[in-house]
């Protein structure tokens, strides 16, 4: 019986480490950057981007577009950072700025390519 009863402390003991390493990861900052410089100013521009980006930004998954409360936006001259409280995908910063460039129609122009682990950068398409 006392072995049952360490097994099952131990189990709870490390429910409650997963826990806690979830509480510590909810409170973990994110931050990604977008470099406009290889991009036509007159296509497509930071300040644009960021004025979408607070359109239609959505915070958390219940859809409500607009909920920039926990986002901070940095511009430096062509790039722009977005870090937040909370934890979203590089991969929706990436569906952002297609989207942004589809309404720009500019995204037979150019691409969105990785260029870190946090960053993305908008270069055109290789001239044939």
């Amino acid at each position: 019986m006392d072995i049952f009863s360490l097994s099952t402390n131990s189990l709870f003991s490390n429910l409650r480490d997963c826990e806690l390493e979830m509480a510590l990861k909810i409170k973990k900052r994110v931050s990604y950057t977008v470099d406009f410089s290889k991009v036509d100013k007159q296509v497509a521009n930071v300040q644009g981007f960021k004025d979408y980006i607070l359109r239609h930004f959505k915070a958390e998954k219940r859809g409500l577009k607009g909920q920039t409360s926990s986002l901070n936006i940095d511009i430096d001259q062509d790039t722009i950072r977005l870090s937040s409280r909370n934890i979203f995908a590089k991969r929706y910063v990436k569906c952002l700025v297609q989207q942004y460039l589809f309404k720009k129609q500019a995204r037979d122009l150019y691409k969105v390519n990785k260029t870190s682990v946090v960053g993305y950068q908008i270069r055109p398409y290789a001239s044939e």
